[in-house]
């Protein structure tokens, strides 16, 4: 049977060095994202095995190719010489091997991602909240906020929401406390409680800002 060596710079040749450049390019990205979203040992063991096989055979393609047009064939290790002379067949037969485990690993690309919220996701189902809600790093700077808070910002500070420990104080100020809780009356003749907070996610620290509405509650105490 044809050794590697035998097709080499043939249409066959080719076409087998562009699917291993394509193979190269798509594991490393299943890969990515295996690592990046945190999933189970399962699926990354699979993206990383395919990603070192894809990026094996790119090299033993290429490494091929140079051995036809060296100048120093003593270069090349016994091992090496070896691989070259395995039939084409047993290489396109590894990249059909690639090729569905990388499909395999887009198809789980793709149930992750219906499956799993997303941040935009997240954003507009805390958007929707009838509730109050900022989240801030230590020193104030805004890192979720949702349309509510913003409009709870605009009464009581006249702007937009940038500024965690600035809406903060305008509620100490304004506010009446009530177990560490602060009970504001808004220009709007609305009452909102405000209740503040911090949590530990990835070694950073957090403040947490919340708003309830109690505006019937007290109308009801009034009456």
């Amino acid at each position: 049977m044809n050794g590697l060596q035998t097709i080499i710079y043939s249409g066959l040749w080719y076409i087998l060095c562009a699917f291993s450049m394509l193979f190269v390019a798509g594991t490393e990205a299943i890969l990515y994202r295996a690592v990046t979203e945190k999933r189970k040992k399962a699926p990354l063991l699979t993206a990383a095995v395919n990603a070192i096989l894809a990026f094996a055979l790119f090299l033993i393609l290429m490494d091929c190719a140079m051995s036809k047009i060296t100048s120093s064939p003593e270069r090349f290790t016994q091992f090496e010489v070896f691989l070259f002379d395995l039939p084409w067949l047993f290489y396109a037969g590894m990249e059909v091997l690639i090729g569905i485990l990388l499909l395999i690993g887009s198809r789980e690309n793709i149930l992750y991602s219906n499956s799993s919220p997303t941040s935009e996701t997240i954003r507009q189902a805390v958007d929707l909240l009838p509730e109050g809600i900022v989240i801030s790093s230590r020193d104030g700077t805004v890192r979720l906020c949702n349309l509510k808070m913003n409009d709870l910002s605009k009464e009581l500070t006249g702007d937009l929401l940038s500024d965690a420990g600035r809406l903060w104080s305008v509620v100490v100020e304004t506010g009446k406390e009530q177990g560490g809780k602060y009970l504001v009356r808004l220009p709007s003749k609305e009452v909102w409680l405000f209740e503040k907070g911090s949590f530990t996610a990835d070694e950073q620290t957090y403040t947490q800002i919340t708003s309830v509405d109690v505006t019937e509650r007290y109308r009801i105490i009034d009456e």
